[in-house]
């Protein structure tokens, strides 16, 4: 009996028929399953019909570009044959189905999920210990410590004086959605003009809060405290001069009457470092930029003596402030 030949798609040598499941068909004229189409592995369906299953290995939407390609060039080249018409009877039903069942061979439009949109908004009110923990309770992404980091974050206290606050029932920023604040941060993730620094410091008065990035991109950030009057704490471009990993103050002392504790100080100008601090709200030093102590580790481990500090007065005015100043207008030259 002859070959029958049944035109399966307008495609070329190797096509893809794409499922919702996530696997696409791949049927190829010479049946070489080397020949199979870019971004899967290839696994035999039906070896004696060329019937291929392939699975995408992460360039699926190269592979659906690539058919839409096939498809509006109208190339007309391939034929799949049999040497009886039973198997091209049971592909048209697998291809039916197919259609029926997941929408492969049909020309219907794919409907792409929508992003979530996250309500990043906040209510000022008082919030009880148990509303956190029945706000968390079963859910993997979120916890009482987790939320408490995040009233911490918006309020501009250490969780300690949050918890304090719960306690006594006094008014807090409460975000309408804790989940829109896991990832939260009031700075810009990526600053393009210090692509070309490998480390940079950023101190924001108006916020206040700190980040640290890696070529441009923000690796951590945290609240933190700056001194109680503006001039307190300068804006202007610093390095870091010097790390002490246990300095104490000699200008300042606890409520103890000792010299107040600076664990992991790092000084950029005069009598002020960075260091980790007691914080109980955004200007509560002398000076100095407080943070809380875990993120005053970490950022005291990745700083490295020269590393830049520009402390600004305003956010909004951070492109000012980096064309302000030389150095950046050389690291800009040199990154172009």
């Amino acid at each position: 009996m002859k070959p029958y030949a049944w035109r399966v798609w307008h495609a070329s040598a190797a096509s893809a028929l794409t499922l919702s499941s996530g696997l696409c068909l791949v049927v190829n004229e010479a049946l070489d399953s080397s020949a199979h189409a870019p971004g899967c592995n290839v696994i035999p369906l039906l070896p004696a019909t060329g019937i291929l299953i392939a699975q995408p290995t992460g360039a699926f939407g190269v592979l659906i570009r690539q058919v839409a390609n096939f498809w509006r060039r109208g190339d007309m080249k391939l034929f799949v044959q049999w040497k009886d018409p039973y198997r091209l009877i049971s592909l048209a039903l697998l291809l039916t189905l197919c259609g029926l069942g997941f929408g492969c061979v049909t020309n219907r439009a794919t409907v792409m999920p929508q992003p979530q949109v996250m309500d990043t908004g906040w209510t000022a009110r008082a919030v009880g210990l148990q509303e956190l923990e029945e706000l968390t309770d079963g859910d993997l992404n979120l916890s009482p410590q987790a939320c408490l980091e995040i009233l911490a974050r918006l309020n501009l206290k250490s969780r300690f004086y949050i918890q304090e606050d719960i306690k006594r029932q006094k008014v807090l920023k409460v975000p309408n959605n804790f989940h829109a604040y896991v990832t939260w941060t009031p700075l810009p993730r990526r600053i393009a003009r210090i692509t070309s620094e490998p480390k940079f410091i950023l101190v924001a008065k108006d916020i206040p809060f700190l980040g640290w990035y890696e070529k441009g991109r923000l690796a951590g950030d945290s609240y933190v405290c700056i001194g109680k009057k503006p001039e307190w704490t300068r804006a202007g471009l610093y390095r870091v001069k010097e790390k002490v990993i246990d300095q104490v103050s000699s200008s300042y002392r606890n409520a103890s009457g000792d010299p107040a504790l600076m664990p992991y100080a790092m000084r950029i100008y005069g009598q002020v470092w960075i260091h980790g601090g007691d914080i109980t709200g955004g200007y509560c030093s002398h000076g100095c930029i407080n943070l809380p102590l875990d993120a005053a580790e970490d950022l005291f481990k990745w700083a490295a003596p020269g590393t830049m500090v520009l402390v600004i007065d305003s956010l909004e005015n951070l492109d000012q402030a980096l064309a302000k100043h030389p150095e950046f207008l050389a690291l800009s030259r040199s990154a172009t």
